[in-house]
């Protein structure tokens, strides 16, 4: 607020108007002049007597807030009292909860280095492509292998978690062990259900940070290829399942340059026989 309706703020108070009848003068809101008459209220405790709202210039407060500081820094016994408080309370919020859900043991910056190099085969991330609400919850979800780009789509009626995680197990189930070591999803509630991978099929999972989708990158990429043959407002559940097949094999079998011109299903092939 300027200096000028600051003053007018202090005239009218003097009068006894109310923060209404201020707020209209000034045609602010009304929880703006609260909000200011609350912030540079003083109150001498010498003096009960002596209260009020000081109307003070940006410059006045910096100029208040150094020389509190300054004060701070002056006095030892002032400074060590400061200290001790915020020691006292800091506790209560370096402790954060535990997520149930999605325990800090599972998340991502504490997922294995090796997996994060692509130097190990059998690490997988997966994401939900949602389509318009008009048709309903019906998703399309999609799986990359991490070294080798090797992707998987399967449809899903509902964005229920333990479906979804049913029909995981059910397509990385039979690969051998070494080939489904572990998947990378976001937080969303359609992965809730993460605990039924290890007991299906003892794979591990792992989680981006909370609105950090980018940090799966390969399924996002790959989302986004995707996107050319299936826009947002695709009726999914009407796409013959032989289109899905379709689509799988051609992201599978283009050569990409971060595989050496190799194709992701030979790389595949290749990771999955040793």
């Amino acid at each position: 607020m300027s200096f000028e309706e600051r003053k007018t703020i202090s005239r009218m108070r003097e009068q006894k108007c109310s923060q209404s009848e201020i707020a209209r003068r000034l045609g602010r809101d009304r929880a703006t002049i609260s909000r200011e008459i609350r912030r540079n209220y003083w109150h001498d405790r010498e003096f009960p007597d002596a209260y009020g709202y000081w109307a003070m210039t940006a410059n006045d407060m910096a100029r208040d807030r150094r020389r509190r500081v300054g004060r701070l820094f002056r006095r030892e016994d002032l400074r060590t009292a400061v200290i001790g408080k915020l020691e006292e309370r800091r506790p209560r919020y370096a402790r954060k909860p535990q997520n149930p859900v999605f325990p800090e043991a599972r998340s991502i910056k504490h997922r294995p280095k090796i997996i994060n190099e692509r130097k190990e085969f059998g690490h997988w991330e997966a994401d939900l492509m949602i389509f318009q609400r008009v048709h309903g919850d019906a998703n399309v979800a999609t799986v990359v292998e991490r070294t080798s780009r090797f992707t998987v789509l399967f449809k899903n009626n509902e964005r229920q978690s333990k479906p979804i995680m049913d029909r995981l197990i059910n397509v990385l189930g039979p690969l051998p062990r070494h080939a489904r070591q572990s998947l990378t999803f976001d937080r969303g509630f359609e992965f809730v259900s993460w605990r039924r991978l290890k007991q299906g099929m003892g794979t591990d999972a792992w989680f981006c940070d909370p609105s950090a989708p980018w940090q799966k990158g390969s399924v996002e990429n790959m989302n986004r290829r995707i996107r050319r043959y299936l826009p947002r407002d695709t009726a999914v559940l009407s796409v013959p399942e032989g289109e899905i097949r379709s689509l799988i094999d051609r992201l599978n079998n283009t050569p990409r340059k971060c595989l050496s011109f190799y194709t992701p299903a030979e790389v595949f092939r290749r990771e999955v026989t040793k």
